[in-house]
């Protein structure tokens, strides 16, 4: 009897150090799989950039006094897809992957006012004008204007403050017609 449990000793032990070794084998690869994605990180770099172009920068601290004086909120870099939803058996909504240059929303942020777009020379290359007019396509389809500046323009902080009190105000009275239809 004392035979069989040497036997069956032998057996386990063996088993363990089989089942040992393949766990083993199994971290291995892990570790070369680290190994080789912290090499490949080192063939990538990547850098922080600034939240806003110099132009961007610009623009918004022209308008930003506008947020005290009108109880309006200006959000710079929004993604369509944070103010549209598609409703689609589509499965993807790369379309609203598009990032616009600055949202004007009320006081609570309930209620998107317009979009602004700061055009440089780059949207006079096609694929950004294939993008923009995708843009406005959504835009229109939702009721949401877009108000543009463009670079090439001196955009002085009277103009820009003038052209978007001009939009509210507009927006204003749009509202108080519809309130009395």
């Amino acid at each position: 009897m004392s035979e069989f449990f040497m036997i069956m000793f032998i057996v386990i032990a063996i088993v363990m150090i089989i089942l040992i070794m393949y766990s083993f084998s199994k971290n291995s690869g892990k570790e070369k799989e680290t190994v080789n994605l912290e090499h490949q990180s080192d063939e990538i770099h990547y850098l922080k950039k600034p939240f806003m172009t110099y132009k961007e920068k610009d623009l918004f601290d022209k308008m930003k006094p506008l947020e005290l004086e009108l109880n309006i909120h200006i959000q710079p870099q929004v993604s369509l897809a944070s103010v549209i939803r598609k409703e689609s058996h589509q499965k993807f909504q790369n379309e609203l992957n598009r990032i616009v240059d600055f949202a004007v929303f009320n006081e609570d942020y309930t209620e998107l006012l317009f979009l602004i777009e700061l055009n440089d020379p780059t949207h006079n290359q096609e694929d950004r004008k294939r993008r923009d007019r995708k843009v406005h396509f959504i835009c229109n389809q939702v009721g949401i204007k877009i108000m543009t500046f463009y670079t090439y323009r001196g955009n002085e902080k009277e103009y820009v403050q003038n052209r978007i009190r001009e939009e509210l105000s507009s927006k204003s009275i749009q509202e108080k017609n519809s309130k009395n239809d």
